[in-house]
C-alpha cells in the first residue's frame, strides 16, 4: 500500500512554494493550461482566455451547465431552454452532472429575471497550482481528480505567476468586449485549484481588488477539499494569516461564497478516495471554520460510502444548523484525461488490467451515487423538501452555541 500523504505538511510546502508577496502586491503560481494533459480537455468544452500581460493561458471562461445555453443546444439540435418556470429549471440544475452554483451565484446577486440566469453559467476560472492532498508523483491525489500530476504539483513547470492585477484585468476585458464573450455577461470568479485555503490572503486581496475597480456585479467563488482547519489555525498562530483573515473575506456578504467538498463518509473512504490522512473529524472541524467565521458555504460529497452516509448527516446536524439539507451529492466524471492517466500508472503498478481497474471504479461510484440520492431524497422528504430542487441561499449553514 502506497503511502498516504499528510495534508497540514503538504499545505505548509505549498504555501512556501506558490504564494510571493512583494511591497504592494502578492503573486500565486497558478496552472498555466497551455501544453497540459487538462488543455486537451478543457479544449473539448470551453474558451481558454490568454492572459495577456504575460501571455500565457491561465484561465477557463467555463459554461457550467451547457443544457441551459442557446448555441450548445443548438449543436444537438434543442431548441433555446424554456426559463419562464423556475420549478423546470432546478430540475434541470439537480441533475447528476450539473452545477446549482450558477443558481446561487444568481440570487445571491439578488437577480430575479429567470432570463438572465445564463448570465451567471459562465465563470472565469483560475486554478492554483499544487493540492495538499497530493504526492505530485503520476498516481497522488484522489483517483478521479481531473487536474494532471503537473498541474497538482507546485512546480514551475506549465505554471505563471499571477497577481490580482492579471485577473482583474482579464475580468475587465471579458466584462466590456462582447466579442470575446460571446455576449455573456460575467458575473462570477472561481478561485480554484489546488488548494486555495493555502492563500487565503490573495483571495482577499481579490475581494479588495473586485472593490476598487467598481466592479460591483462580480461576485467570487473558492473551492476547497476541507482538509486545512489544523493548517489555517498554524498560519495564524505564526502571523502568517491575520487571525480575522476568515471575518474579513466573510465582510463581503454576498460577494463571497464557498464550495465546500467533503471527501467521503468515514475516515476508509475518505482516505480510499483521496490516498491521504484525513479523517471525518478533520473535515468537519475544516468545514467548521470556515462557517463560524460566517462565510457562505455550499457543501457537496464526493464517493460517499452510501451505508456511513445517514450517520455522517447525523453528525453534521449535531455541529451545525442546515448542513445535511445544504449537502449535495456531486457525481464523478471519468472520462477526463488525468483521471484516466492516473488509473492507468496505478493498474500499471499494481499489474492489473486498466479496463477492469476503470469498471470497478465506476461501478462502486456509480452505486454509491445512486444509493445516497435514495438516502437525501428521504431525508429531505421529511421536512417537505426535495432534494436538489430548491433554492440553497435560504438555507444558510451556522453552527450551534
Amino acid at each position: 500500500m502506497r503511502a498516504l500523504v499528510n495534508p497540514t505538511e503538504k499545505a505548509w510546502e505549498l504555501r512556501k512554494q506558490k504564494v510571493r508577496r512583494g511591497n504592494d502586491d502578492i503573486s500565486l503560481l497558478c496552472v498555466n493550461f497551455a501544453g497540459t494533459l487538462q488543455e486537451v480537455d478543457i479544449r473539448k468544452r470551453t474558451d481558454m482566455p490568454i492572459d495577456k500581460a504575460t501571455g500565457t493561458y491561465p484561465y477557463r471562461f467555463k459554461i457550467d451547465n451547457k443544457i441551459l445555453d442557446t448555441a450548445e443546444r443548438a449543436k444537438i439540435g434543442l431548441t433555446p431552454f424554456d426559463f419562464s418556470s423556475e420549478a423546470v429549471i432546478m430540475k434541470e440544475l439537480a441533475k447528476k452532472h450539473n452545477f446549482d452554483t450558477t443558481y446561487v451565484a444568481f440570487r445571491l446577486a439578488g437577480e430575479k429575471n429567470l432570463l438572465k440566469l445564463p448570465d451567471y453559467d459562465r465563470p472565469l476560472i483560475f486554478q492554483s497550482k499544487g493540492c495538499n492532498l497530493h504526492d505530485w508523483t503520476e498516481t497522488g491525489g484522489c483517483t478521479y481528480c481531473y487536474v494532471d500530476a503537473v498541474s497538482n504539483s507546485p512546480t514551475l513547470e506549465n505554471s505563471v505567476w499571477l497577481t490580482v492585477r492579471n485577473i482583474l484585468d482579464t475580468a475587465e476585458e471579458l466584462k466590456y468586449n462582447p466579442a470575446i464573450r460571446d455576449n455573456r455577461e460575467l458575473h462570477r470568479i472561481r478561485h480554484s485549484g489546488g488548494e486555495t485555503t493555502t492563500e487565503l490572503d490573495f483571495t482577499l486581496e481579490l475581494l479588495y481588488g473586485i472593490e476598487k475597480r467598481g466592479l460591483e456585479t462580480i461576485l467570487v467563488q473558492f473551492d476547497t477539499n476541507l482538509s486545512t482547519g489544523k493548517f489555517i489555525d498554524e498560519m495564524m498562530a505564526k502571523n502568517e494569516y491575520q487571525r480575522d483573515l476568515l471575518q474579513q473575506i466573510a465582510s463581503f456578504g454576498n460577494k463571497i461564497f464557498v464550495y465546500g467538498a467533503f471527501k467521503g463518509t468515514t475516515d476508509e473512504n475518505i482516505m480510499f478516495n483521496t490516498q491521504a490522512k484525513l479523517t471525518v473529524d478533520d473535515q468537519i472541524y475544516s468545514f467548521g471554520k470556515l462557517v463560524d467565521a460566517g462565510l457562505d458555504v455550499y457543501p457537496c460529497i464526493y464517493n460517499p460510502d452510501w451505508n456511513a452516509l445517514p450517520n455522517f448527516l447525523d453528525k453534521l446536524d449535531e455541529n451545525f444548523n442546515n448542513a445535511s439539507t445544504r449537502l449535495r451529492i456531486d457525481g464523478l466524471k471519468w472520462e477526463y484525461g488525468p483521471a484516466q492517466c492516473r488509473l492507468k500508472e496505478m493498474a500499471k503498478q499494481e499489474n492489473v488490467d486498466f479496463e477492469k481497474m476503470l469498471n470497478k471504479y465506476k461501478l462502486l461510484e456509480e452505486e454509491n451515487y445512486n444509493k445516497s440520492e435514495e438516502i437525501m431524497r428521504e431525508r429531505l422528504d421529511a421536512i417537505n423538501l426535495t432534494y436538489k430542487e430548491f433554492d440553497r441561499t435560504r438555507h444558510k449553514i451556522s453552527k450551534f452555541d
